[in-house]
């Protein structure tokens, strides 16, 4: 069965629908008359940065399965899309 191959984790909706400018601050306002250029910055959590190593394994496996086309099979699609509309609450 699909579900005993594929885990997918929600996210939450929070991050679909974000309030318009919510928390951005203009330089014009931080830097009235300057002419500072704004630098962007990337900060990762310690979570994100753990998920971000890999020892291959798994790498090589999704890439086995991405070339044999089994995410691309209508089971997976329609596992995927469920799990997606669950996680919206739609």
């Amino acid at each position: 069965m699909i579900g005993d191959n594929v885990e997918i984790k929600p996210v939450g909706n929070a991050n679909y629908f974000p309030k318009e400018n919510a928390g951005v601050k203009s330089n014009k306002d931080e830097n009235s008359g300057s002419n500072n250029t704004s630098v962007d910055k990337l900060e990762l959590s310690q979570k994100a940065q753990e998920l971000n190593k890999t020892d291959g394994k798994n790498l090589v496996k999704i890439q086995e399965k991405i070339a044999s086309g089994f995410y691309n099979s209508d089971k997976v699609l329609d596992h995927v899309a469920k799990a997606i509309l669950k996680d919206l609450k739609m």
